[in-house]
């Protein structure tokens, strides 16, 4: 197994994808014996099915032809998901070196994005036509996210690809998709549960101990004298 070395600390060993004789994800429109809804609990899972190839990037595709599948992970801020549509930000432009030298997938955005690499696969996918295979994963916003691992969705088509200035000031190539009609509805009963705001613990006052106290003396008295209290009780709403 091929092995990372780091400046610190032990090599890392990087994971090796082994598909089964057949699988082949380099293929437009479903991957044979994977149905739509299928879920996979890692990047690794959807590769090995076929379903998405790259372990980190976004986009599959080739230099010079349309793009196989996409994965919607939410790094974007761009990204919107209506479900049967969605509008995806292409790749490239973020900062991928902190300071300190260390590598980042998660950096900001430092510079325009350009029709190149899986960005200029998506443009040939929507001159072309061909479906996209697209996977959604449980860190995306949205409420047709799975609430976790990765879960295919089915085929869409890129009915738009243009390249505008984003939320971060620089300018992105973004795409809307639209759902092939034909496939199952997506499933109602895995979207995202509402968040429920945490309840807040009130301060207790001087008071509340004591009268926690009566109740649990009340709670605690025997039942013989329960009689005798009711009595009193009667005779004092007489006068």
């Amino acid at each position: 197994m091929p092995v990372e070395r780091t400046k610190s600390g032990p090599p890392k060993r990087k994971l090796k994808c082994v598909r089964k004789p057949g699988v082949n994800p380099k293929i437009y429109g479903p991957i044979p014996g994977i149905p739509v809804f299928s879920t996979f609990t890692s990047r690794h899972e959807c590769s090995k099915a076929g379903v998405h190839a790259h372990t980190l990037k976004g986009i599959h595709g080739t230099k010079d032809g349309p793009a196989y599948s996409i994965v919607m992970s939410g790094r974007y801020e761009d990204n919107s998901d209506k479900g049967d549509a969605f509008v995806y930000t292409g790749e490239g432009g973020r900062l991928t070196v902190l300071p300190g030298g260390k590598k980042t997938r998660s950096g900001p955005q430092v510079k325009d994005q350009e029709w190149v690499g899986g960005n200029k696969s998506l443009q040939l996918s929507q001159i072309s036509g061909n479906p996209v295979r697209v996977v959604r994963g449980h860190r995306l916003n949205s409420r047709y996210a799975p609430v976790e691992g990765y879960r295919y969705d089915g085929l869409y088509q890129v009915t738009e690809a243009t390249r505008a200035v984003g939320k971060t000031g620089f300018v992105t190539c973004q795409f809307t998709f639209e759902r092939l009609p034909g496939q199952p509805p997506l499933p109602n009963e895995v979207l995202r549960p509402a968040k429920v705001p945490a309840r807040r613990r009130c301060k207790s006052s001087p008071t509340s101990t004591a009268d926690i106290s009566q109740t649990e003396d009340a709670s605690s008295e025997p039942s013989e004298l329960k009689p005798l209290r009711s009595l009193k009780r009667e005779q004092s709403e007489e006068f």
